[in-house]
């Protein structure tokens, strides 16, 4: 027998003696005509990111990027022998064609590059990256994958490129990049450096964030110990007694001034480091 019912449910629809109604359907929203401003809005939803493009060059690649501002071309032959894959940042582009050279690509904002169809006409890929949060060496650094990176025409002319310049360099201590000048060559130590120098050449040491040197050998004035920064204590202008000089640090954070005639040992040195 069926459990007697709760006082109440007997009057539920269906029960004894009660009169069904049948159930009504409730009307469902009105529809609300979108302007068509609105439906444009809608479908014009973003597309997803495209796929990174393939880098230039490749990982065990040496490579001279080239870059708009002064150069002298005896600079550009030794960077050339030493690194013969030639790229140019944007206007370094016309730097090169100007001493009879052409790139294999041209990376940047093209703000400041001469007319382009020369360069098409010869078989030069044009990358043209519009983004402006990083500069036009910057774009090349990411743009090309290489074992070892000269990079020339970027330090003379304006001081605020040349800082850009070293500042792209301390960003990438996991990159081998050696920048030069009319004069000098320079690259972040994220290793130790050992280098064998003649008597008195010049060696800087510029810290690019606070850093100790844990090890110095082989210099007229010895920094081991010494803690560097920005702000505070650097190492200009110190001296190599002559023969080899050992340099090791507790961060990646000393950007190294040597002369220009240090330059072969330099670069075997980065292009061979395990850093």
């Amino acid at each position: 027998m069926a459990p007697p019912l709760l006082p109440g449910l007997a009057r539920r629809r269906g029960a004894p003696g009660e009169r069904h109604c049948p159930e009504r359907k409730r009307p469902g929203p009105t529809p609300i005509a979108c302007p068509e401003e609105v439906l444009s809005a809608v479908s014009a939803q973003p597309s997803p990111p495209a796929p990174p493009l393939p880098p230039f060059a490749d990982q065990d690649a040496r490579v001279t990027l080239v870059g708009g501002g002064d150069l002298a071309e005896p600079v550009l032959r030794a960077a050339e022998e030493l690194a013969p894959r030639l790229f140019a940042a944007d206007g370094g582009a016309d730097r090169l064609r100007a001493f009879g050279r052409m790139p294999e690509a041209i990376i940047g904002d093209l703000d400041s590059l001469g007319a382009q169809e020369a360069y098409r006409s010869a078989g030069v890929e044009i990358r043209a990256v519009a983004e402006q949060d990083s500069t036009d060496f910057e774009k090349c650094l990411t743009h090309v994958a290489a074992r070892l990176v000269i990079g020339v025409g970027f330090t003379g002319g304006r001081v605020d490129h040349l800082l850009s310049a070293l500042s792209a360099i301390a960003a990438r201590p996991e990159r081998r990049i050696l920048l030069l000048g009319p004069e000098d060559l320079c690259f972040l130590a994220a290793g130790p450096v050992m280098l064998d120098l003649p008597p008195q050449t010049r060696v800087s040491l510029w810290p690019v964030a606070p850093t100790r040197v844990t090890r110095c050998e082989g210099l007229v004035w010895n920094a081991e110990g010494m803690e560097m920064a920005p702000d505070g204590r650097i190492g200009t202008s110190n001296a190599a007694l002559g023969g080899p000089v050992t340099l090791a640090f507790d961060r990646p954070g000393m950007l190294v001034f040597l002369p220009l005639s240090a330059l072969g040992q330099t670069a075997c040195m980065l292009n061979s480091a395990n850093w």
